[in-house]
C-alpha cells in the first residue's frame, strides 16, 4: 500500500510541475476556488431538497471546505484533490443515485478511500491506514489493484486527480459487473475495459519483451501482436461477453440491429452517422488542401483550438439527434466504439505497420500540451467517454428511457465548452484570475448550452424541461467550467447530471 501512495504522490507532483496552465496561489483564498467548493459540495445538495444530507456519517465529505475556508496555507492545497476524489463522487452518489442503490455501500467506502488517499499527498504516515483498510475489504483491495494498474499503464497521461477519478468509476463498473446481474450493453461495456483492454495490453507488454530478448525484427513482431490480439479478443474476451449474453456476441449485435422492434430506428441512425461522417471528411480534406482558416484566425494558437472544435460540432451532428430516439442502442454504440477508439491508441503508441505511424501524424497536429505528458493521446477518447458518461449513468439508473439527461455530455463538450472557448479566445477580454478563462467564455458556455436545450425541445428532439430548470442547469455549469481547473471534458457531463437528477 505504502508504494501505491508513494506512486500516486509522486505521480501527483510531478505533473504538477510539468503542468503549464495558469498556477494557482494557495496561500491566498480567492474566490473562485470558493465558488467551485460551493457549486460541487452545496448547490446539488440543496436543489435536492427531499433528502436530508447533513449527516454525521457524511461530514467527511465536507473536508475541502473546511480546509479552503478555515485550514493553514500549508494545507489549502488539499481542498482540490479532496473535492474531486472524494466529495464529487459522493455527490453522484447521493443525490444521483439515492441511498437505495445496490452499489451505494461500497462506493460509498470507495469515496472514503479516496479521501484519506488524498490526504496522504500531505500526509505520509496516512497510508499505514490506508494499508489496513485495504487489507480488511475485498472491494477497496480491488480498487487499489485498478488504481495501481492504472497508473502503471498510463504513466503521465493524467493528472493524479483524472487518474484517481477514472479509477473510481472503473471500479464502480468492478462491481457492477462482478457483483450482481447487470443487463446485456452493461456486459459489452464491461467487456471492453475490464476483460478485452487489460488482457490486450498484457499480452502486447509480453511480446514486445519477448522480441526484444530474441533480438526479432520490427515486422515479425508487429505479425504477432496482431495475430495474438485478434486471437486474444476472439477466445477470451468474445467468450466471456458470449458467457454473460447467453449467445455469440456477432449473433446478439446482429439481432439488435437488424431483428430487434427498434430495427428500422436503429438503421436510420447508422445511416445519418455514415452521412455525417462522410460531409465531415469532406470537408476536413477540402480545409486541409485550402487552409482558409488563416483568413480568420491571427494565432496558431487559435487555428488549433477551432481545428480541435470542429470534432465537437461534429460530435452535435452525431448524436444531438438520435440521443432519445434509443438510448439503448446508444449505449451499445458507445461501449464498441471506446473499444476500437483504446485499441487504435494502441495501434499509435506501438507504431505498428502498417497504421501506426499514420495514425500518430493525424492525431498529433490535433494535441495540446495535455496531451504531451505521456504517451496517451487521450483528447478525442475524453470527448467520447465525456458524452458517453450521461448516457451510462441514465441506464445504470433508470434503463434506457429518453430523457433531457442523455444529452447533457452532447450540450456540455459539443456545445458549451466549445463555445466557450472559441469565444473566449477570440473576444475574451475580463479573465478569471485562478484558470485564465474568460468571463466572455463563460456566458457563452451557458447562452449556447440554453439555446441549443430548448431548439432540442421546439423540434421535440427530447422531452420538454422547464425554463428555469435549463437555465439554472446551464448556468450553473458554465460557472463551474469557468471556475475549475480541472478537464473540462471528465467532469461537466457529470456535474450536469447530478444536477438534473436533483432537480427532477
Amino acid at each position: 500500500m505504502y508504494i501505491m501512495s508513494k506512486k500516486c504522490y509522486d505521480t501527483s507532483e510531478k505533473i504538477d510541475r510539468e503542468q503549464e496552465c495558469v498556477e494557482v496561489n494557495y496561500q491566498h483564498r480567492n474566490f473562485e476556488s470558493i465558488l467551485e467548493i460551493f457549486s460541487v459540495l452545496f448547490i446539488p445538495f440543496l436543489c435536492n431538497s427531499g433528502k436530508k444530507f447533513l449527516q454525521i456519517s457524511n461530514a467527511s465529505f465536507f473536508l475541502p471546505a473546511c480546509f479552503y475556508l478555515l485550514g493553514s496555507s500549508s494545507i489549502i492545497q488539499l481542498y482540490e484533490p479532496l473535492l474531486w476524489l472524494s466529495s464529487f463522487p459522493f455527490c453522484i452518489l447521493y443525490v444521483g443515485f439515492g441511498e437505495n442503490s445496490v452499489l451505494y455501500h461500497e462506493m460509498y467506502t470507495v469515496c472514503l478511500y479516496n479521501a484519506l488517499l488524498s490526504l496522504t499527498q500531505r500526509w505520509k504516515w496516512l497510508s499505514i491506514v490506508l494499508d489496513g483498510l485495504g487489507n480488511s475489504s475485498v472491494n477497496l483491495k480491488l480498487h487499489e489493484t485498478v488504481i495501481l494498474a492504472f497508473l502503471e499503464i498510463t504513466q503521465n497521461s493524467f493528472t493524479f486527480i483524472e487518474g484517481i477519478l477514472i479509477c473510481t468509476g472503473l471500479t464502480g463498473l468492478c462491481f457492477a459487473t462482478f457483483s450482481y446481474e447487470v443487463s446485456p450493453v452493461v456486459s459489452v461495456l464491461s467487456g471492453v475495459l475490464l476483460i478485452s483492454l487489460p488482457t490486450l495490453i498484457l499480452l502486447n507488454l509480453c511480446i514486445l519483451k519477448l522480441a526484444a530478448k530474441l533480438h526479432l525484427s520490427a515486422l515479425f513482431t508487429t505479425c504477432l501482436i496482431y495475430f495474438f490480439s485478434a486471437l486474444l479478443v476472439f477466445l477470451v474476451s468474445r467468450s466471456w461477453v458470449a458467457g454473460q449474453l447467453g449467445q455469440a456476441p456477432e449473433v446478439w449485435l446482429f439481432n439488435q440491429i437488424f431483428s430487434h422492434r427498434n430495427s428500422l430506428t436503429r438503421i436510420k441512425i447508422i445511416i445519418w452517422w455514415i452521412i455525417c461522417l462522410g460531409c465531415f471528411i469532406f470537408i476536413l480534406l477540402r480545409s486541409n488542401r485550402n487552409n482558409p482558416l488563416g483568413k480568420y484566425f491571427t494565432t496558431e494558437d487559435e487555428v488549433l483550438n477551432f481545428r480541435r472544435k470542429t470534432y465537437h460540432a461534429l460530435v452535435v451532428f452525431l448524436f444531438l439527434p438520435v440521443c432519445c430516439l434509443d438510448p439503448h442502442f446508444l449505449h451499445l454504440s458507445f461501449s464498441g466504439v471506446l473499444f476500437i477508439f483504446l485499441f487504435v491508441e494502441g495501434i499509435r503508441i506501438l507504431r505498428l505497420k502498417p497504421f501506426g505511424k499514420m495514425i500518430h501524424e493525424f492525431l498529433w497536429e490535433y494535441t495540446d500540451n495535455r496531451d504531451h505528458k505521456g504517451p496517451l493521446i487521450i483528447s478525442h477518447i475524453y470527448l467520447l467517454i465525456g458524452c458517453a458518461i450521461p448516457i451510462w449513468l441514465s441506464n445504470a439508473l433508470k434503463g434506457p428511457v429518453a430523457s433531457v439527461e442523455l444529452l447533457v455530455g452532447v450540450l456540455c463538450l459539443g456545445c458549451g465548452d466549445s463555445m466557450a472557448s472559441i469565444i473566449g479566445k477570440r473576444f475574451g477580454k475580463h479573465r478569471i484570475s485562478k484558470t485564465n478563462k474568460s468571463i466572455e467564455g463563460v456566458f457563452a458556455f451557458s447562452i449556447s448550452v440554453f439555446l441549443v436545450l430548448h431548439l432540442t425541445q421546439a423540434f421535440h428532439v427530447c422531452p420538454s424541461v422547464t425554463f428555469w430548470k435549463t437555465l439554472f442547469m446551464s448556468l450553473c455549469t458554465a460557472i463551474l467550467e469557468g471556475v475549475s481547473t480541472e478537464n473540462d471534458n471528465l467532469i461537466l457531463p457529470m456535474y450536469m447530471w447530478v444536477l438534473y437528477q436533483a432537480l427532477d
